[in-house]
């Protein structure tokens, strides 16, 4: 594979997970792709495609539109369940290539009394 804006060959041991941004950089549009995350505190996990992000934490899951509901306020798990079930599929395929998180990585996140709609009692 080459990378157009660097002018080197990958190694194909080694692929690259991003995309050639060239086209948007002279004005053209990008292709639509699934970002994914995962974050420590409270067992986080995202997907995010276009408009819409799958959410888990702490047990407790989501589909926001967040462009309509830039807030994340209204749940769209029940509203539109194969949209929900392929995010969170998908976010399960690529969790399993990924490394295993480092159980000594420092972690900090918000309590229940900073976002009390995600989160249940704790301290």
């Amino acid at each position: 594979m080459f990378v157009a804006g660097g002018g080197k060959l990958l190694h194909p041991d080694f692929p690259s997970d991003g995309i050639d941004v060239q086209r948007a950089i002279t004005g053209g549009a990008l292709p639509e792709r699934t970002l994914f995350w995962r974050f420590a505190h409270h067992d986080q996990r995202a997907a995010r495609r276009g408009r819409f992000k799958y959410l888990e934490i702490a047990g407790n899951a989501f589909l926001f539109d967040v462009v309509a509901d830039p807030m994340e306020r209204a749940n769209l798990k029940e509203r539109e369940p194969r949209l929900f079930a392929a995010l969170r599929d998908e976010w399960d395929a690529w969790n399993e290539s990924m490394l295993p998180p480092d159980p000594d990585a420092q972690t900090h996140g918000f309590t229940s009394h900073d976002l009390a709609e995600y989160f249940g009692v704790d301290s």
